[in-house]
């Protein structure tokens, strides 16, 4: 724009250059500053911390070049850490998320934080990891609800369009609400109550509402009827219902959810990496880096975000209809304005880098992705090119 207006100012390389030496280096000085803090907090969690992981693609598809792995505080809602693995790293971008939690848990380990519980995903390399390792034997490894019932809802709404299923298609809602009282009604996590449980939905769905199973003698059940009515007799879709809910990976899946911690708020901050680094749009390994640090400065501030009110004191709500809700209406907070106080100590550690003359330390990024192709000479490549155009006439004749 200022070229366009006429105004003279730095060229492109000086920005550069004063990204690399000040910017950058400021975002991160500041950023282990908060770090620090969170992980006070956290080691001081009584009995234990209770952590969420999840991992973010820069790019939606298989094929991404940047993985970051971000830690939570499930208590505080902060962002504990956050680390950028680059796919040529671990052999693939499949591998970035395992990657991404043994770096963070590598943190936790350095600065003693003992973790009681661990929410996350239901990524295989993890489950499997922390399984075999020695030094996370003793953490309780959880399954986020959300994440369990979103792809159970997919799969019963292919299922309710199939022939003779369409009746199924009523008790979605019920049956991903079942799912959710299964974890929040088991609050010592007892994995066994939990699955008898979730096998009893296949019971409901044939008016049958007792006898589900001996962990289930002792509790006093809520009978579950829709409103549209229970069948009283098995149906191809009852049945197909059943060996839904009764695969093997179900349960196996079901008696590790986690009955208390979610990692739902880490899917919100998710959101607020998006706003820094757009998947639209390629970045440097340093500036990912930088973005994804400027996302958990930004988070940790407005974590406790409030309410906004009326004058009169009343709380302010709005309604939405949300994709994932087809139809459904949500009502949601109406919140206050957020803060950006995190700038000003951005902008203090810049002025102190700039005026004690400090450059950034020389750490090399991880090699691009193009660097283990052998690269062909360049007149070779060109005349290759002239030769193989459909548009050569030479050629075609």
């Amino acid at each position: 724009m200022l070229d366009i207006l006429g105004v003279q100012s730095i060229g492109y390389s000086s920005f550069i250059e004063h990204q690399r030496n000040f910017l950058q280096p400021a975002v991160k000085e500041v950023w282990l500053a908060e770090q620090k803090a969170v992980l006070q907090v956290a080691k001081q969690a009584e009995g234990g911390a209770a952590v969420g992981g999840d991992s973010r693609c820069d790019s939606p598809g298989h094929c991404a070049k940047f993985g970051s792995y971000s830690l939570m505080d499930l208590q505080s809602g902060k962002i504990i850490d956050v680390q950028l693995v680059q796919s040529n790293e671990v052999g693939g971008s499949y591998h970035m998320e395992l990657e991404g939690l043994k770096r963070c848990w590598k943190t936790l380990t350095k600065n003693r934080v003992k973790v009681k519980t661990l929410v996350t995903d239901r990524h295989v390399q993890i489950r499997s990891y922390i399984k075999k390792d020695v030094a996370m034997k003793d953490v309780d490894h959880r399954f986020d609800v959300w994440h369990i019932a979103k792809s159970f809802k997919k799969k019963m709404l292919a299922l309710s369009a199939r022939k003779k299923c369409s009746e199924l298609q009523g008790w979605i809602k019920s049956a991903v609400n079942h799912l959710y009282w299964v974890a929040s009604s088991t609050p010592d996590g007892n994995g066994t109550l939990m699955l008898a449980k979730w096998l009893s939905i296949a019971n409901h769905l044939q008016n049958v509402h007792h006898n589900h199973g001996d962990p289930l003698c002792t509790v006093i059940y809520k009978m579950l009827r829709h409103k549209h009515g229970c069948n009283p007799v098995t149906t191809p879709a009852s049945c197909m219902f059943e060996d839904l809910v009764s695969t093997t990976q179900m349960r196996k899946d079901i008696p590790m959810l986690s009955p208390m911690e979610q990692t739902s708020e880490l899917e919100a901050y998710h959101s607020v990496v998006n706003q820094f680094s757009p998947k639209m749009i390629g970045f440097s390994y340093f500036g990912m880096t930088c973005r994804i640090y400027l996302s958990a400065l930004h988070y940790n501030e407005n974590v406790n975000w409030r309410q906004a009110t009326l004058a009169s004191g009343e709380k302010r709500w709005r309604v939405e209809f949300p994709k994932s809700k087809r139809g459904d209406d949500v009502a949601r907070e109406r919140k206050v304005q957020i803060t950006h106080n995190y700038v000003t100590r951005l902008q203090a550690a810049v002025v102190d880098r700039v005026l004690k003359g400090k450059k950034r330390a020389k750490k090399r990024a991880p090699a691009p992705l193009c660097a283990s192709f052998e690269r062909p000479d360049k007149r070779q490549a060109i005349e290759e090119k002239e030769t193989r155009s459909r548009f050569n006439k030479t050629h075609s004749a």
